[in-house]
């Protein structure tokens, strides 16, 4: 039986990470530590929307003015954009809504779904946009939390349903249930409860034909699946480890230390496994308590966080099929989180005594080409606060209202966008309107 948890507090360089990582736009990458909201590390995917008509923009730089209100619960952020088509995870359904009118299209419920897990912390992630076979297909992928009937002598217990929505006629596609789940989150543990616990379910990330589907409780202990999208079927399980980015043929993520003692903050490893079978690749990367990895571009993911009480920080770029790292500069500045805009840049977002700062970094190497402030080169205005990065296109606010900077030089791009969205693709930005709190809808103009 899992050891019961004790709540911890932490601060520091990585108690600022869901400024970031939460506030990141559609498709850009890791995922962090989960939660509500949080944008699976699957890339950027050319997904075949339902409607191919509508005009689409790489990058978009200005958005309507006039908000098409969605229906949407006030905090949510799981959503995946597909051309004009939102997809909203509910955490027992999946909808697909129209952006441009707010309308509900289709509606995918989850056959049985766990009672309390939809109010639990962190419960509802975002889907995932998926290419699969010959890339000609493309799919939404959503996981549910779902109830597994009592069957002889085994008691009912937790299991996940995996759904697979066709974009191109918004209808399901096939389903596919994963059972072997472990006992502290199966129901089989008297610790156990659903909403209590803050169980996630989340598809964590894709290559080829294998998508990784992660469960995890308030903690981040957790559990990763790799499902075959070809056969539905669960190739591997691995228990303890925590999912949280996928890029190429491999799957990182973090386990505790110590998996005998307290995990409420335990001392962390960053380790990753071969996506094909759930071995693994390289020895642990040992962390502190707080750390978010995302997909950094082929091949390589971002790992940054703090220890114990912030004491200290660290940034690393490495590579997801050794474990090579490479030491990302300003580490001492308390990096809050770095994320890939889809094209060659990290952006990363840090803070020290003199202010915020962003720092345009090249995401093969980690070599830093701007940052922001700039007092060398003149640049000493307000730093913008990174809501999205999309496409070679870095969205924010300031003072002065939103604005869109090229991820290459952190230079303006163009006139003002009109909003700052907080996830994108090339046909819509979602955004809070002003004074308001649910997303809503602005379509790009240009």
């Amino acid at each position: 039986m899992r050891a019961r948890r004790r709540g911890r507090t932490y601060a520091g360089a990585a108690g600022a990470l869901a400024v970031l990582l939460l506030a990141s736009g559609c498709g850009g990458g890791g995922s962090g530590h989960g939660g509500a909201g949080a944008t699976p590390s699957s890339g950027f995917v050319a997904a075949t929307p339902a409607d191919p008509s509508v005009k689409s923009y790489n990058p978009p730089l200005r958005f309507g003015r006039v908000p098409v209100a969605l229906p949407l619960p006030p905090a949510s952020g799981a959503v995946a954009l597909v051309g004009v088509d939102a997809y909203v995870a509910d955490g027992d359904s999946l909808r697909v809504v129209d952006t441009r009118t707010g309308k509900v299209l289709a509606t995918v419920d989850a056959k049985d779904p766990l009672p309390g897990a939809v109010s639990g912390a962190g419960s509802v992630r975002a889907p995932l946009v998926a290419a699969v076979g010959d890339s000609t297909l493309s799919l939404v992928l959503d996981a549910f939390l779902v109830t597994v009937p009592a069957k002889g002598s085994t008691p009912a217990g937790t299991g996940v349903e995996l759904v697979a929505v066709d974009t191109s006629t918004r209808q399901a596609v096939w389903t596919a249930q994963v059972t072997d789940i472990p006992a502290w989150a199966s129901g089989q543990d008297t610790d156990h409860d659903a909403a209590a616990d803050g169980l996630a379910v989340g598809v964590v990330g894709f290559h080829g034909n294998t998508a990784v589907v992660s469960l995890t409780d308030r903690d981040h202990v957790g559990v990763g699946f790799g499902i075959d999208l070809m056969s539905h079927r669960t190739v591997w399980h691995k228990d303890g480890f925590a999912a949280d980015a996928v890029t190429d043929d491999a799957v990182v993520g973090t386990a505790a230390r110590n998996p005998s003692v307290d995990q409420a903050g335990a001392e962390r490893s960053v380790l990753g496994l071969a996506l094909s079978d759930g071995s693994q690749k390289w020895k642990e990367l040992d962390t502190g308590p707080e750390v978010a990895i995302g997909a950094a571009g082929p091949g390589q993911v971002t790992v940054v966080g703090g220890s114990y009480n912030g004491a200290t920080g660290f940034s690393y770029l490495v590579d997801a099929d050794s474990g090579k790292q490479t030491a990302l500069p300003n580490a001492g500045q308390n990096l809050a989180g770095c994320r890939y805009d889809g094209a060659a840049m990290l952006v990363c977002q840090g803070q020290d005594s003199s202010g915020n700062h962003l720092y345009g970094l090249d995401a093969s190497t980690g070599k830093q080409h701007w940052q922001l402030p700039d007092p060398a080169a003149g640049s000493t205005g307000p730093v913008p606060a990174l809501t999205a990065l999309w496409h070679g296109a870095a969205y924010g606010t300031t003072s002065s209202g939103p604005v869109v900077l090229d991820t290459r030089t952190g230079a303006d791009r163009g006139a003002a966008p009109g909003v700052a969205p907080v996830m994108l693709d090339g046909s819509v930005g979602l955004a809070r309107p002003a004074g308001g709190s649910p997303l809503a809808a602005y379509p790009a103009v240009g």
